[in-house]
């Protein structure tokens, strides 16, 4: 299961590319709570609270094993504490730029997340099995796979050599890190252009976020943080685009695929627009409002090859897109 005061947390654990298929949401439709063999990851953004504590005493009673993701120092293992914390470091969970507040610490989480994910399949090789992972429904045979793998814990179909302790969390870390590398070396000009757009709009009300993907919008909306934009889910874009026409600057926080509708309307009535998709629109660019910015992640969305296994593991768009954000917010504020 997952759950988490970090309320992300669980969304992006969950029912995602790269992700296992098994693991479920706290709480649940069916009413399921965790007991004796059972295993809760949860999220802790900022400080822990007495519900998280409630809740993880509740579990532990039950007979389940809680790994608790948040700063070390404020938690506390024991019998009503959690198992084993995944410490999001020394960092006080926020980043400070200009005298304003960027969170760090649940992007952290969400790294360690997918971290001890790779590690948790790499365990159940060792012992034999292979945990069923999701494949991008957005990449062909992805929902025919998920439909015959429904139900099922672990491949029944095929078996995987054991993998090593240290090799699949290393793996997706470096992988992390050359994203990010990759994003600084080619896009960090863009991405400063972009907060210049930003920081020079009159108010959040000309300012409009349409972001993409399980993390979002609510990781954006963290209460610790400055609010400069309006977000909209995608539905309104499709639903109402004049809503955009009106707006200064507009940031498309997409996953794979490019937002050539919203494009054209950009070209058409030349507000200014951030696009952050794998790939690239074949519109006519550059226009001197619109800019492109290159995540560098795959379009699988796992990033992790398992030798053996049929498709990638382990999402790396929410903790890059994640990372653009919060740099493009920092460098508005220090403008």
């Amino acid at each position: 299961y997952a759950d988490g005061s970090q309320e992300q947390f669980k969304i992006e654990a969950g029912n995602r590319a790269g992700g296992l298929m098994s693991l479920k949401w706290l709480p649940n439709k069916q009413g399921k709570t965790p007991t004796e063999g059972d295993v809760v990851l949860y999220g802790v953004r900022g400080k822990v609270t007495k519900d998280d504590l409630k809740k993880i005493e509740q579990w532990r009673a039950a007979g389940a094993y809680v790994v608790a993701f948040g700063k070390k120092g404020l938690l506390k293992r024991g019998k009503t504490g959690p198992n084993a914390i995944i410490d999001s470091g020394k960092t006080s969970g926020l980043m400070t730029q200009a005298g304003k507040l960027v969170p760090v610490d649940t992007v952290i989480n969400t790294i360690n997340l997918w971290v001890w994910t790779g590690e948790f399949a790499a365990a159940c090789t060792r012992l034999g099995q292979m945990p069923v992972f999701y494949q991008s429904y957005s990449t062909p045979g992805g929902r025919e796979r998920a439909k015959k793998q429904s139900g099922k814990k672990f491949h029944d179909d095929f078996k995987i050599k054991p993998v090593k302790p240290g090799v699949l969390g290393k793996a997706y870390l470096e992988n992390i890190s050359k994203y990010l590398a990759q994003v600084r070396r080619n896009e960090l000009g863009k991405l400063r252009q972009a907060a210049q757009w930003l920081s020079e709009t009159e108010s959040k009300e000309f300012a409009a976020t349409l972001p993409i993907g399980h993390l979002f919008p609510g990781h954006f909306q963290d209460p610790r943080a400055p609010q400069i934009s309006t977000f909209y889910p995608p539905s309104i874009y499709q639903k109402q685009k004049s809503i955009f026409s009106r707006k200064n600057f507009v940031f498309y926080c997409g996953y794979q695929y490019s937002p050539d509708e919203l494009i054209g309307l950009a070209l058409e009535k030349k507000f200014k627009l951030l696009y952050v998709t794998v790939e690239r629109s074949s519109k006519e660019e550059p226009a001197d409002n619109i800019i492109y910015l290159d995540p560098a992640w795959p379009l699988s969305d796992g990033c992790v090859s398992v030798p053996g296994y049929d498709v990638p593991i382990l999402p790396a768009s929410g903790v890059v897109n994640a990372t653009i954000y919060w740099a493009l917010l920092a460098e508005s504020l220090g403008n």
